[in-house]
């Protein structure tokens, strides 16, 4: 399901010499992409993941074309592989490197992959917690961090979230009370992929 490759245009990922895009300019980049669409951003969240990174500019899209040639069918072992889910970087709480943008994938207790979110490091430290379709996690933030800790990217189901020690905290409970694991990628370690 290719639901967000018509539904957002094709641009040029961030030139190292360009500066740091900040959320509000991502949400409008995001925004406009799904109003110039005429899109209604419901697709699967791995998809929803990699064009929030490469509208963010940490990926490009040779990179964003071989992740989802390894979607083809869901969460195949080759997007395993390319993500490096393995033992060496699943854990069983969330950290959040406060320099590094990249990938959470969240893994079931019998090694199946059940979520993806996009994590967005900002110049200022702050770290923004972006995805789509997981209501357990949106209502576990939400319960702890109160309703005026999310944010909806204007004409979609993406929903993010400041990561500060609550929002992390409400995360870690969803992923202990399932069994579940996360593993995070760095979108830079993403960016040879041919």
């Amino acid at each position: 399901m290719k639901i967000f490759s018509a539904c957002f245009p094709s641009i040029n990922s961030r030139k190292e010499n360009e500066k740091e895009i900040s959320v509000d300019a991502l949400d409008k980049k995001i925004h406009s992409a799904i109003i110039k669409n005429h899109c209604i951003s419901k697709s699967a969240c791995h998809h929803t993941a990699i064009e929030i990174a490469l509208f963010d500019g940490k990926i490009g899209k040779e990179t964003k074309s071989e992740l989802y040639k390894s979607l083809e069918n869901n969460y195949s072992q080759r997007y395993r592989d390319i993500m490096e889910i393995g033992e060496n970087n699943t854990n069983s709480s969330l950290v959040v490197d406060q320099k590094q943008s990249g990938f959470l994938n969240f893994i079931k207790q019998d090694g199946v992959l059940c979520h993806t979110a996009y994590l967005k490091a900002s110049d200022n430290g702050s770290v923004e917690y972006y995805h789509t379709n997981s209501m357990t996690i949106d209502k576990e933030i939400l319960d702890e961090c109160g309703s005026n800790s999310m944010s909806l990217v204007s004409g979609s189901g993406i929903t993010h979230y400041e990561m500060n020690h609550n929002s992390i905290s409400a995360i870690n409970r969803v992923i202990s009370s399932n069994n579940w694991s996360v593993s995070f990628t760095p979108a830079s370690s993403l960016a040879d992929l041919n």
